[in-house]
């Protein structure tokens, strides 16, 4: 049994982590003791999982309930999903992150019954876990999921620049721009993922910049891929994120900064 086995997603419980007060991507003890947080970092890291910090202890924990990964079949569940998303859904999302249709159907989106579904790929392209975007914008993982690895378009090919960002709207964004993507799902995560997949190949990564934590995760991973690529430079968009410089200076022009 790991150190992870006794700690629990916060989104699945629905509650704020205690130190970046964020409902989303941290982990909290069963015993109230810890939080593993993604975003404030501590003098004790925890690999890609987070930053362990000890806390007073906050009330009861929720009733402890594990969920086998191993017994999750993803790749079922993802084509169910696809079935379900119809064209008003898709319709929706297309305007919501103003890209196209075939961006997001390249992506794999499906429909859940209440939110957006992204598969999420390990350096084997074997689905590990499942990404939601609700309606109103929050984005959770589904129970069970493995946040280390990646959104993988099925376009994505190994003969060409490999280009990474952060989040499946950015990547959506990339593919509208024709880049060749993989997205990570958040700052802190898929660093070694990437580096299995990327190793020997040049890179660029699309950097978001909304904050200290998130320019110092795009580093972090710069860091990662240099010991297995030949290339790994990082481009920063004028605006937080790559979707946000779109939308702030147009395609053409983020395209021309890149390729300088």
């Amino acid at each position: 049994m790991g150190l992870l086995d006794d700690y629990y997603r916060i989104s699945d419980a629905g509650i704020l982590c205690a130190c970046c007060r964020k409902p989303d991507w941290c982990m909290a003890a069963y015993d109230g003791g810890s939080v593993i947080c993604q975003r404030v970092e501590s003098p004790i890291p925890i690999g890609e999982a987070g930053w362990l910090h000890y806390l007073p202890v906050l009330g009861k924990p929720p009733e402890k309930r594990r969920v086998e990964t191993s017994t999750i079949d993803w790749q079922r569940r993802q084509c169910n999903y696809r079935g379900q998303l119809n064209l008003q859904r898709m319709k929706q999302l297309v305007d919501v992150l103003s890209v196209q249709s075939e961006s997001l159907a390249t992506l794999e989106t499906g429909w859940c019954g209440d939110a957006w579904t992204f598969p999420i790929y390990n350096e084997h392209r074997e689905i590990i876990g499942i990404q939601r975007r609700y309606t109103n914008g929050a984005k959770r993982t589904m129970r069970g999921s493995c946040i280390t690895g990646v959104h993988w378009p099925t376009t994505f090919s190994f003969g060409k620049p490999i280009y990474i960002v952060e989040g499946h709207s950015d990547c959506a964004v990339a593919l509208d721009m024709g880049l060749n993507v993989l997205a990570r799902l958040s700052c802190s995560c898929g660093r070694q993922v990437l580096s299995r997949i990327c190793v020997g190949h040049p890179v660029t990564i699309i950097a978001d910049t909304g904050n200290e934590h998130e320019r110092k995760g795009a580093l972090r991973l710069q860091e990662t891929l240099k010991q297995v690529c030949p290339q790994v430079r990082i481009y920063w968009p004028p605006a937080k994120d790559l979707r946000a410089a779109v939308q702030k200076c147009g395609q053409e022009t983020i395209m021309k900064d890149l390729c300088e």
